[in-house]
């Protein structure tokens, strides 16, 4: 199943009216041993939605920036084992990525993992892409947090996106809304653009349902879906793998593009 539609550069005009903090202000604020809830819906919906959380929450900027681009490289093995993994919901599951944070420069080797208990945990090293085999120290990052093999491992899906974050006024929450999202196929270069799409995540130390974000959202009858960028940007690009259990997901994707204006 393929989704395509033109770019469009979506941007949401009520940032403006957020109180702002610093991006290095909130820098210990990584939660990474979290609980994340994650929301889809359609990009033309964003700016009424943040228009109910000015006074809940503070918007993130760096440079007098408040929108920064995201670029990720996903590796897996030629079986799509991590892929899978996610499509089967087993626990312990595991991700791994290089991205880079075009805003400061940075960039990483990441992996993640869903626990048992419903918690996502990362760990990261500096890194940057690229196809020479890994260093040293990224060899022993993976062997030390994957249960694979690093030789087996390879890049096979690029994603880009903008993100807005936002932080609660305790300092306990964690907001990102990610848009502009593109997929590219690493085997066969091509290319699927979702202007349509808005990805919001609430990330959390503890389980929690006190949200305002959630709150604004379960009233415009908007409510959590997991959503993997890796997998369905995997899905709409290859058609080669198993999409049976992702089909509910295409279908509402479909229905936000559907009614996009």
């Amino acid at each position: 199943m393929t989704i395509s539609n033109p770019i469009s550069i979506v941007s949401f005009p009520v940032l403006s009216d957020f109180n702002q903090v610093n991006f290095e202000s909130i820098s210990n604020l990584g939660l990474t041993n979290r609980v994340e809830t994650k929301f889809v819906f359609p990009s033309d919906k964003t700016d009424q939605v943040l228009k109910t959380l000015t006074g809940n929450y503070k918007v993130v900027q760096r440079n007098n920036q408040l929108s920064f681009k995201y670029v990720t490289v996903y590796l897996d093995t030629d079986e799509f084992r991590f892929f899978n993994q996610h499509l089967r919901g087993e626990l312990s599951r595991n991700k791994v990525r290089y991205r880079n944070y075009e805003f400061t420069g940075d960039s990483f080797l990441e992996v993640k993992m869903k626990t048992n208990k419903g918690r996502t945990l990362k760990w990261r090293i500096p890194g940057s892409f690229s196809n020479s085999p890994f260093s040293e120290d990224a060899e022993d990052f993976l062997k030390e947090y994957l249960p694979v093999e690093s030789y087996l491992l390879k890049p096979v899906l690029i994603s880009r996106f903008s993100r807005t974050t936002f932080v609660n006024f305790d300092m306990t929450e964690r907001l990102t809304i990610d848009y502009n999202l593109s997929f590219e196929s690493v085997k066969s270069g091509k290319i699927i653009d979702l202007p349509y799409l808005s990805i919001a995540e609430v990330k959390k130390e503890i389980v929690s349902y006190s949200s305002p974000f959630s709150a604004t959202l379960r009233r415009m009858n908007i409510y959590p879906l997991g959503f993997s960028k890796y997998c369905m940007g995997s899905a709409l690009l290859n058609d080669s793998l198993k999409l049976n259990l992702l089909k509910p997901k295409l279908i509402i994707l479909n229905k936000i593009r559907n009614g996009f204006n």
